[in-house]
């Protein structure tokens, strides 16, 4: 017979909602917290008392762990929840499952003799993720293009598991797809696969032709000044994991040009109005405020790209 256990779901968006049900579909018994904002609509108790969390067997965390604030991921809660008053609830026997681990995080946890299981780490899950991420960037870019998809000169930065299923999906569409990469191994397959692939060290001289970009790359790889050289009316949609992409990516564009506009005044001002662009960031980047000082404070970052031997 198989073991009941009790679980509590700490944090979360819908996912864990979902989680929760499967769980209790199962015969686990199940309890939300962080979750006020359900109401009657919740499919399991939700708890009030954050306390309560020493009762459960296992105790499951969001994926990311915390928002930009520092605290727990709950956009469903009436409350902020910040890690320092969860760790001293929790029981070390307890098994603690959390997404998106970060060495911080985990160091954080082993002051209190507790061990965080990232199931963020599975690359099923990661996989099957990525999937509604691809297709929601797709409906940004549906709504906001003024053209159709079809035959929109499309480019995606990296070719990993978000990229993959982008250029798929944005070819079936019949998109003209342009992917970028490092290794020659993936250049090879963007290559077998029908897309066009593009090298880094030649994207500057060529970002004129498209009128839709996607960046899965979490690093800085292009300045402000080349996001320009884009047509004019592009849509830009970044899906790279916090802090990557967001904050380094379009965000450090999007900020500078925002910037020149308040130091500069007019001038800059018909430059930024000439290159009309839309840009998305992931719900987990920083604020424009948070971006703007940093460009204040002159901090730069490297241009990098993780990938297998350099093929640029």
């Amino acid at each position: 017979m198989r073991e009941t256990l009790h679980f509590c779901v700490l944090g979360g968006d819908l996912r864990q909602v979902r989680l929760a049900e499967l769980l209790c579909e199962d015969g686990h018994t199940v309890a939300l917290l962080g979750f006020e904002g359900l109401g009657e609509s919740a499919p399991v108790p939700v708890l009030r008392d954050l306390e309560q969390i020493s009762d459960a067997d296992c105790l499951v965390l969001p994926l990311p762990v915390t928002n930009r604030d520092g605290g727990l991921n709950t956009p469903f809660g009436n409350r902020e929840i910040f890690l320092e008053s969860v760790w001293p609830l929790v029981r070390p026997e307890q098994i603690i499952c959390a997404g998106r681990v970060t060495p911080a995080l985990a160091a954080e946890a082993a002051e209190y003799r507790l061990t965080l299981h990232d199931y963020y780490a599975r690359e099923e899950l990661a996989i099957a993720n990525a999937v509604p991420t691809a297709e929601g960037a797709i409906q940004i870019a549906v709504e906001e293009l003024p053209v159709t998809i079809q035959d929109a000169e499309t480019l995606i930065l990296g070719f990993g598991r978000i990229g993959k299923l982008l250029a798929r999906r944005m070819a079936a569409l019949g998109a003209r797809v342009s992917v970028t990469a490092r290794s020659c191994e993936e250049l090879a397959w963007i290559e077998a696969l029908g897309y066009t692939p593009v090298r880094f060290k030649t994207l500057s001289g060529v970002l004129d032709r498209y009128q839709l970009l996607f960046n899965t790359v979490p690093a800085r790889v292009l300045s402000g000044e080349e996001l320009c050289k884009l047509q004019q009316g592009a849509v830009c949609i970044d899906l790279a994991s916090a802090p990557g992409g967001a904050g380094q990516f379009f965000g450090t564009f999007f900020a500078l040009r925002r910037h020149r506009v308040e130091a500069s005044g007019r001038e800059e001002k018909d430059q930024m109005e000439q290159y009309p662009m839309t840009i998305h960031f992931q719900q987990d980047g920083p604020t424009l405020e948070e971006l703007l000082q940093t460009l204040r404070r002159g901090q730069t970052e490297e241009r990098s790209c993780p990938g297998g031997r350099d093929c640029t």
